[in-house]
């Protein structure tokens, strides 16, 4: 996704040292971070080192019984900007992980796309679901989470609005209620009618929902994917497939349906500009609630998956009281496709001829005449 407006490029190291109750591990990175508008983009470097346990933890319903943590902290609202196909799913669930893993700096997912699922059974018009999205963004100013019966209030609120408009509403029976952040994804640049047939109404509408943000101090995490032509020959369907595996066998079946797929090149090409387009979208809609935002990049989360989340926890303002690198395998989901073009698209050598010389080229991670097998 290309940034937008003028980059000003600073670089800092930093080092820190995570203690674990389970022992000392020390962890030391560098952190490069470029500062994009209201918002940063991180890239980093990941060293390998060997993976820990996770430590024991209590079940939520368990602390949700307790009353007293050693310290209370206000607690906040992130939101998870997507376009599709770029890992958002995946991101959510080790988010979420945080649950049983930490103690002091839990994240409640609040579902997947609350404000895209639609309740088939009720017929609701755009204006009506578009009514229903700038009520549920607005209550989520009003969180309160001091005690169980006032989350669970605000909790009631967000789902009548859910359901008064046509969604379905929140399960959250695993949350701890004092959670630190609350989050959840959104297609944001399909919710805020902008540009081409845009009204006063709608301008006002966007602006008092960032006032909002900003007195709530709501967050958003901007989801990127740089290679657009691996996301063009990539089916999303092959990871909730994998979720419901029961057997290697079926796994195996899995993994190889989604490696040396057949492509077509006007359908992968249409996808790329259609992604542009949305994503475009979603960074406008992001400025103009005028929040603070961070780009994380998809790429980055799967080659430097320890950096790139240290950096998107520390944006989101949780302690970090576990080895980041325990959610990278704790999700629900995982990567089923291949990561080389040249093993993903069944006929390399001609997919590759095709794109070379257009403006998508330079997304060709290999030469035309690369032996796939090695």
């Amino acid at each position: 996704m290309e940034d937008q407006g003028d980059l000003e490029q600073t670089r800092s190291q930093t080092s820190w040292i995570v203690e674990a109750k389970m022992g000392q591990i020390l962890v030391r990175s560098s952190l490069v971070a470029i500062i994009l508008l209201s918002g940063w983009t991180v890239t980093v470097e990941l060293q390998s080192r060997e993976m820990p346990s996770a430590p024991a933890s209590e079940p939520v319903g368990e602390m949700n019984r307790r009353t007293n943590l050693s310290h209370h902290h206000e607690s906040s609202v992130v939101i998870i900007g997507f376009v599709g196909r770029e890992g958002s799913s995946w991101l959510q669930s080790s988010l979420d992980f945080t649950q049983k893993l930490s103690r002091e700096g839990k994240i409640c997912a609040m579902g997947f796309e609350p404000l895209d699922h639609v309740n088939r059974s009720m017929t609701m018009n755009n204006s009506r679901l578009r009514q229903g999205r700038e009520k549920f963004y607005s209550e989520l100013e009003t969180l309160e989470n001091d005690s169980l019966e006032q989350w669970t209030r605000w909790v009631q609120r967000l789902n009548g609005i859910l359901s008064q408009h046509g969604f379905l509403t929140l399960n959250l029976s695993r949350c701890d209620f004092r959670s630190r952040v609350f989050l959840f994804k959104a297609r944001l640049g399909s919710h805020f009618r902008i540009g081409e047939g845009e009204t006063a109404d709608d301008s006002t509408a966007i602006q008092n929902i960032g006032a909002k943000f900003r007195n709530r101090r709501t967050k958003i995490v901007i989801l990127s994917r740089r290679n657009i032509l691996q996301r063009g020959v990539t089916h999303n369907s092959g990871q909730f497939q994998m979720q419901k595996a029961r057997s290697e066998e079926r796994r195996q079946e899995i993994l190889q349906q989604n490696a040396q797929v057949e492509v077509d090149f006007d359908t992968v090409t249409q996808d790329m500009e259609m992604y542009s387009r949305q994503s475009s979208r979603m960074q406008e809609v992001v400025r103009r609630l005028g929040v603070p935002s961070l780009m994380v990049s998809y790429e980055n989360l799967l080659t430097n998956f320890e950096d790139e989340m240290s950096a998107l926890l520390r944006f989101i303002e949780v302690p970090i009281d576990y080895d980041v690198r325990l959610l990278a395998t704790r999700g629900e989901f995982e990567k089923v496709s291949p990561t080389r073009l040249c093993q993903k698209v069944r006929d390399y050598r001609n997919f590759c001829s095709y794109f070379r010389d257009t403006q998508y080229g330079g997304y060709l991670d290999e030469p035309c005449d690369t032996n796939c097998s090695k």
